[in-house]
């Protein structure tokens, strides 16, 4: 994603910020990419703007936001999430979904994660189009298909491993030699020759802070959740808590 692109999402997101503000209701920008999520997020934490966000489950990778008002805790996010079942013999995949979704004519951003396993699937899409795909959907990849809205709980199929380590600092120099088991000089000469990816965005910057909740995709190493980075142990040494996408 470009610079444009980013300058893009921070201005329809200054509009949604105006709407809640004006209206004192929550208002909302979604489906975001995981790019444009971080940076969205930068954003309303710098600005010190109220917001939450969800893509219909933990594991989403798309996301929506919800700027929220001074009264509000919470948002009744404006997507759905379609059911499709078929039989189990027909092997369908993300692609043939998100193909069908795209040959209507549907925006990108109107759609969120696509789940899909044997003989059934799930997409989340924003309520302005899922009636549309109730009533035009019959086949998927040449396959019939029934679709409903459902109001199951989702959980997805990832899988992570738990990694412990202590660090001296949450520089990403730091972070990336405890993860990946490398001097720290080595993990400079790494990071510096753009190996590091930060929510989405290269990271060149051997003193970036690393926090909760950043995702760090590592070349050759993986990809990685930050799920605490702050508890300091009895030396003053940081306990960093990760989990890897496995």
């Amino acid at each position: 994603m470009s610079i444009e692109a980013d300058k893009l999402v921070i201005a329809k997101l200054s509009d949604a910020v105006k709407m809640a503000d004006t209206k004192n209701i929550p208002s909302f920008l979604g489906f975001l990419n995981q790019r444009e999520f971080s940076v969205c997020k930068a954003y309303l934490e710098r600005e010190k703007i109220k917001y939450s966000f969800y893509g219909g489950f933990n594991e989403a990778d798309r996301i929506y936001i919800a700027i929220l008002p001074d009264w509000a805790d919470e948002a009744d996010y404006p997507f759905s999430c379609l059911k499709f079942t078929y039989k189990k013999e027909y092997s369908l995949t993300h692609r043939d979904f998100l193909g069908t979704l795209m040959s209507l004519g549907i925006e990108r951003d109107k759609i969120g994660d696509i789940l899909v396993k044997e003989g059934i699937a799930f997409v989340f899409a924003s309520d302005s189009i899922a009636k549309y795909c109730l009533e035009n959907i019959t086949k998927v990849g040449g396959i019939g298909v029934d679709i409903e809205v459902t109001e199951d709980k989702i959980c997805s199929d990832v899988k992570f491993e738990e990694i412990t380590k202590t660090i001296a600092s949450n520089r990403a120099d730091c972070v990336i030699g405890a993860v990946c088991s490398l001097s720290r000089e080595k993990a400079k000469e790494f990071i510096l020759s753009g190996n590091l990816i930060v929510n989405h965005i290269i990271c060149e910057s051997i003193t970036k802070e690393i926090n909760n909740g950043d995702v760090l995709s590592v070349r050759k190493f993986g990809k990685f959740i930050v799920c605490s980075i702050d508890e300091k142990t009895k030396k003053g040494r940081l306990k960093l808590s990760l989990k890897k996408y496995i």
